[in-house]
Parts: structure tokens; sequence; C-alpha cells
């Protein structure tokens, strides 16, 4: 037993080795059961030496935090407004405050946010969690906003930093908000629904197959089944992957 554990796909990536070098289980017992561990340990130094993954929106754009600044004549905001709530996805979350939304043909949400914008009396701030983002939003606002004197000052970007793990006075008050039944009742909605179109939804981790898809064959229910177990190493909800092995067949008996 190696003293290192592999997670579940990177110990399929060992045995899809393993199967395309075509050694028996007499040949690991014997002097090239060295070979195991050779596998085993490259697999570990390349995985603890990677470097840690992007995060990325939805679009998969990285992420950045974008803020885009445009100057108006105070006597054309009621325009400015106007033009801005005309866009395609845009909608009044505030006196001063429009959000854009996008819908996803096929993903995992029907509707994805995409920016937003804050009208002050003479300027707009719009933020966006892209740079791709950022361009098209800038793009469409200076085009709505065509004859209304727009102009635009400055562009801010910085890259997305994870938080550090400390615990002040506001994360508690955020946590005690999640423990809210009517806020874990929604956040159980969501997941739901996420989890039902992730079945139908094509994935390039599936050879663009989707689960359902490639539940139809053997070969396809134990790579998904490799699947369900990372998914239980992550920490996903007990019940949410037992219902996912439920409408893929992937519980016995």
């Amino acid at each position: 037993m190696h003293t290192n554990l592999l997670p579940p796909q990177k110990l399929q990536s060992v045995l899809e080795k393993l199967k395309r070098k075509r050694l028996t289980r007499a040949d690991l017992l014997g002097a090239k059961g060295e070979l195991l561990i050779q596998l085993w340990q490259q697999t570990l130094k390349d995985w603890v030496n990677s470097p840690p993954p992007q995060m990325a929106n939805m679009d998969g754009d990285p992420l950045a935090w974008v803020e885009d600044r445009f100057a108006f004549p105070a006597r054309r905001r009621p325009e400015v407004w106007a033009a801005l709530l005309s866009l395609p996805g845009a909608e009044a979350t505030g006196k001063e405050t429009i959000g854009f939304s996008q819908h996803q043909q096929d993903g995992p949400l029907d509707n994805i946010s995409v920016g937003t914008a804050t009208v002050g009396a003479e300027e707009i701030l719009l933020s966006s969690n892209s740079c791709k983002r950022a361009d098209r939003l800038r793009k469409t606002v200076e085009k709505a906003c065509t004859g209304l004197d727009l102009e635009k000052k400055r562009r801010k970007t910085r890259g997305f930093e994870v938080a550090k793990a400390t615990v002040s006075a506001p994360e508690m008050s955020q946590q005690q908000l999640m423990q809210l039944p009517e806020v874990q009742a929604k956040m159980a909605e969501i997941r739901q629904r996420m989890n039902e179109n992730w079945l139908d939804l094509k994935n390039p981790q599936f050879n663009g197959q989707s689960p359902r898809e490639l539940a139809r064959s053997k070969a396809g229910r134990a790579k998904l089944e490799t699947v369900m177990k990372e998914f239980e190493r992550r920490g996903d909800a007990s019940e949410e992957i037992h219902w996912l092995r439920q409408q893929l067949g992937l519980l016995s008996g």
C-alpha cells in the first residue's frame, strides 16, 4: 500500500495507463510491480506540483473585477437610464442600479448575471467579472447611449484573489443568514436545477457527451462512477450524489 492516497480521478488515470501497458496481475506481483509504484509516485508528484485551478466565470473566461466609468451631463440622466433599461436582459434592481443578464441555452442555469450598471447624477459605473464580458457590455452601452454625450473616463481591472480563511463579524452574520430555512430551501432548489441540467449537458470531459448518454455503456458508467467518487471526496451532499447515481443507473441491486 502506498503511503499517499490518490483522489478517484487521479487513481483512474493510473489504472488506464496500466491497461495500455497490458500488464497482468501476475506481472504486478512480480518484478514489474515496481512500475505501479513509479506510476503512482509520478502521478502524485504531478498532482501536488500542478498549478491551482484558474477561477473562471460560467463563460469560461478568467475571473477579473473590471470597472468602466463614463461621464454624461446631468440633464441627460433620464435618457441614459432609459437607454440602459432598453438593453436585452436589463432590469432595474434599485434607484441607481441596473443588472444585466443573458439566457443560457445549454447551461446549468437559465440566466446568468453578466454585469451591473450603477448610474449616478453624472456618471455610469459598469462592473463585470471578466475582461471579455466587460468589453461586450461597454460596447453595448456605448451604442445604446449614442447621442447622449456619453464620455468614457477610465477602466480599472484587478485580478481575482481568494479571500483568506479568517472569521469576522460580517462573516458570522452571513453564516447565520445561510441557516435560515427559506435561504436553505432556495439554495436546495437551485442545486436541484443545476443537477437536473447537468445530466443532459454536453460535457467536454466526456468527449462532448452528456452524463445520460455516457451512462448507456458499461465503460461510460465506470467513468461516471469515478466522477461520483470525486463528488464524494470534495464533500458534495450525499443525498444529491445518491440521486444522480439513481438517475444514471449506477445503483446496484
